[in-house]
């Protein structure tokens, strides 16, 4: 059996709102955090949006190029991963307008959407 290292999501995250500010820390629990090497960590939504860059590793890699196709994200450069299972960030201070965001976890090997695991649900912003 071929050892997956992509990450993956294994429990819905913690957010955690700081009082008196309008940040949201999302602290997610999975693995392979610890391979988060040269791609990282995105924000993606369902809208078209100009702060939205497409991001396209591994179409030179056939090997993987057809599970993993270019995706629409905004870089999510401060993140922490905290251990192997553990990755905490700050929500970025964009304004996407009215959609869904989802969050993507890429590294040299692929890469996951937190809504393709069964432990996260899309977040509508307003």
């Amino acid at each position: 059996m071929m050892k997956r290292f992509y990450a993956q999501i294994k429990q819905e995250p913690m957010i955690t709102i700081l009082q008196g500010s309008s940040s949201t820390i999302f602290t997610f629990q999975g693995d392979m955090f610890d391979y988060k090497t040269q791609n990282g960590l995105y924000l993606s939504a369902n809208v078209q949006n100009s702060l939205l860059s497409t991001f396209d590793f591994y179409s030179n890699t056939k090997s993987i190029s057809a599970k993993f196709p270019a995706f629409k994200g905004y870089p999510i450069e401060n993140y922490e991963v905290l251990n192997n299972n553990t990755l905490k960030f700050r929500m970025p201070s964009i304004y996407l307008g009215i959609c869904k965001i989802d969050f993507i976890f890429a590294n040299n090997a692929g890469y996951t959407l937190a809504s393709s695991s069964k432990q996260f649900s899309y977040v509508q912003t307003a």
